[in-house]
């Protein structure tokens, strides 16, 4: 059903989404795993190590020993490690386990997507909302979910890759030149960075758009992955509702991010307390708590996230869930 003939009612689907999210607890599992909101404590900005020339420290091979020895007491290090030679096999064994890792949250990941649009479906027709059913829709479109996010990422990733293979060559060419046009040139790759920022988010949004709505085209319609993104991209620009269901859930974002930052705040007196004591354990402890809310907060998030989408697929672009069932 055209998302036209039928007035849009934001409000109810945010209403909606709080209820199902709070009413159906397994939800939050998926929403972890699997939601588009990320734990708000995890987008701090990371470190930026640079070499600015000027305080230079090299480790000499006894204090690179007595480092060794140090962590060797301490039962970090086993004692067959001798010298840093002896790390090289503990450090490919500790690479080779984060890629292991990392590919089995990947997989997890993905059908976690696939089983949260499938169960937020299930919440909103007041249907059976089970974990195992969940898994089961998840791995069932697990390769559909991941074509579709491969698909969709792949011209934005090569326009990226492009463009800053351009820029360091610009710069490059630059750093050798000594004739005129040097200034210019520098100009131009400084104003085309933030252009190049901006014109990447842009692409980003899109594409978390369509992702969202052809993921819910593949589970809930068993739609193949070129079709979910096809018809998705007309639901994109045929219809207003999807960028305003993107903005919406931009600014409820701002929302759970003040709610997280609140809830986050009492355990910030664990660790101070603990580093002025010294106590080491009220700061694991506080750490741990700040830990623990961030992904309580996440999962909240993107189970209300998933469950704002799915309601807009199924009223206003499929017209497969009824625009205004009572409230439960």
């Amino acid at each position: 059903m055209a998302e036209g003939r039928r007035e849009m009612d934001y409000m109810k689907m945010l209403k909606d989404a709080f209820r199902v999210t709070w009413r159906y607890k397994v939800l939050w599992i998926f929403g972890l795993l699997g939601g588009t909101a990320s734990s708000f404590w995890l987008n701090a900005p990371g470190g930026d190590y640079q070499d600015y020339g000027t305080v230079r420290y090299e480790l000499s091979d006894q204090e690179g020993q007595e480092i060794l020895d140090a962590l060797r007491e301490v039962g970090i290090l086993p004692h067959t490690v001798q010298t840093f030679q002896d790390l090289v096999p503990l450090l490919i064994a500790i690479a080779v386990t984060i890629l292991v890792i990392a590919l089995l949250v990947t997989i997890v990941r993905i059908a976690a997507q696939g089983g949260l649009a499938h169960l937020t479906n299930e919440a909103l027709r007041e249907g059976e909302v089970r974990a195992g059913a969940g898994w089961r829709a998840g791995f069932s479109n697990w390769f559909r979910v991941f074509g579709i996010g491969f698909l969709l990422a792949l011209p934005v990733v090569a326009v990226g890759l492009l463009a800053g293979a351009a820029l360091v060559v610009m710069l490059v060419s630059v750093a050798g030149s000594s004739s005129e046009p040097v200034v210019p040139l520098i100009l131009t790759a400084l104003t085309l960075v933030p252009l190049l920022i901006l014109l990447l988010s842009v692409a980003g949004v899109i594409v978390h758009m369509l992702r969202e709505v052809a993921i819910r085209h593949a589970v809930l319609s068993n739609a193949t992955v070129t079709d979910s993104i096809a018809m998705a991209w007309r639901s994109l620009w045929g219809r207003k509702g999807v960028f305003t269901t993107w903005l919406m859930l931009w600014l409820v974002s701002i929302g759970f991010g003040i709610v997280g930052l609140i809830a986050v705040a009492p355990s910030v007196i664990p660790i101070v307390v603990g580093i002025a004591t010294q106590s080491w354990t009220l700061v694991a402890l506080g750490a741990l708590l700040a830990v623990l809310i961030g992904l309580l907060v996440g999962a909240l998030q993107g189970t209300f996230n998933a469950t704002v989408w799915t309601a807009l697929y199924g009223r206003y672009i499929t017209g497969t869930l009824p625009a205004g069932e009572a409230d439960a």
